[in-house]
């Protein structure tokens, strides 16, 4: 092997492992990109939203189940919280189906 193909190989081999690595960028540098800072938020205001209205309804069954029914309040905080979670384990099968055989873009605009 002369040495101007080891200097070509060793330059190669650089190039790969300088590709490989992570970017020495934090994580959070991400939020500052303009196209995902706008997504993430809406996200999180869509997460937050959700688990919000869920505990303030399972709250308000809980405090209500006390004056119109003779169950304890844990049970029915237990109850409520499954009737959340059944359409979940219902319809997940079915939207995963529906996910693999129809194109994202092509379901979204109609």
């Amino acid at each position: 092997m002369s040495s101007e193909q080891n200097v070509q190989g060793m330059a190669a081999k650089r190039l790969v492992d300088e590709g490989s690595r992570p970017a020495a960028k934090s994580q959070f540098a991400l939020l500052g990109q303009r196209r995902y800072g706008p997504f993430f938020l809406t996200q999180l205001a869509g997460a937050f939203n959700d688990s919000f209205l869920k505990q303030l309804a399972i709250l308000l069954v809980t405090f209500h189940a006390a004056e119109y029914t003779s169950l304890s309040g844990g049970l029915v905080a237990n109850l409520a919280a499954g009737l959340f979670i059944l359409p979940f384990v219902l319809f997940s099968a079915f939207a995963g189906k529906l996910a693999d055989r129809y194109d994202k873009s092509i379901v979204i605009r109609g």
